[in-house]
């Protein structure tokens, strides 16, 4: 397969970005669209979530975490498919030592759902199976019109093993997903937004552009530490109590709170509301 050769939109200075620059992909293409790292997966026809898919991902993911200009990522899928689901590779065996295709998907998805930097899903037609599993590790799905979901690995014979079963759940609450997993069914575009799968439906010519535009406005008006812990906090969040999720938020606060960098950005930001307000009155 052709590889293809990442394409910066503008000129950088940095290191990282012309080791950016130089890194190449077969199975994803990797824009920087102005401090947005913009994964495409391209495997026509069903961009399955292959593992050389998965690997790719890290690899970008480990070129945006590394880039202090890069502020979020956004993935998408090309030719109205997000992504149809894993394929068949599961099935295969794997040696003795090797990490099992699942396992493969968990640490990519765990790795984006606690990413330092937000990442937001932007889907057009199809995401189903593992590829759903993709966008649900996301921070935020933005959906296009023709967007389809579907979990259907329990009509093959599998059950939703990247993490389908926990973030599902989640998202739309038990009695919804299991009806969903159990049935199969494709879920459109509007009842998505009306379950809370996604946040927003828009044209399908509009919803790279839309997640684009909100990764670049996440990324101008929010604290980068902070969002780092805030990120990590929320992954770890789901396998603690209660209560410890409480003390741990807490003591997460605390430690930002007394941080000088972070009493420098608040006081900007104080300054800033002063200011609109006065905008605001004038």
């Amino acid at each position: 397969m052709k590889k293809l050769l990442i394409i910066l939109l503008f000129t950088m200075s940095s290191a990282v970005t012309a080791q950016v620059a130089e890194t190449t992909f077969e199975n994803i293409e990797v824009t920087n669209q102005h401090n947005v790292l913009l994964l495409s997966i391209n495997v026509p026809p069903r961009n399955t979530v292959s593992k050389a898919v998965l690997a790719e991902i890290n690899t970008a993911l480990n070129l945006a975490e590394s880039d202090e200009n890069i502020g979020a990522v956004v993935i998408t899928g090309t030719n109205k498919v997000f992504s149809a689901g894993a394929g068949g590779e599961s099935l295969k065996g794997v040696d003795k030592g090797e990490m099992t295709h699942a396992a493969i998907a968990h640490k990519v998805y765990n790795r984006i759902e606690s990413f330092p930097k937000p990442v937001i899903a932007a889907i057009s037609g199809i995401s189903a199976g593992g590829g759903n599993e993709l966008a649900m590790s996301c921070d935020i799905r933005i959906a296009g019109e023709s967007a389809q979901f579907r979990q259907h690995e329990l009509q093959a014979g599998l059950i939703p093993g990247f993490g389908g079963m926990q973030r599902l759940p989640r998202l739309v609450g038990q009695s919804r997903a299991m009806e969903i997993m159990l049935t199969g069914r494709y879920v459109g575009a509007v009842e998505a937004l009306s379950i809370g799968l996604v946040t927003t439906v828009v044209p399908d010519s509009e919803v790279v552009l839309k997640a684009v535009s909100l990764a670049q406005q996440l990324n101008d008006n929010l604290n980068k530490k902070a969002l780092a812990q805030f990120k990590k906090r929320m992954a770890l969040s789901h396998s603690e109590t209660f209560k410890e999720a409480l003390i741990n938020d807490q003591l997460t606060f605390d430690q930002l709170a007394t941080s000088p960098d972070i009493h420098a950005a608040i006081a900007t930001f104080i300054e800033k509301q002063k200011m609109e307000s006065k905008a605001a009155l004038d």
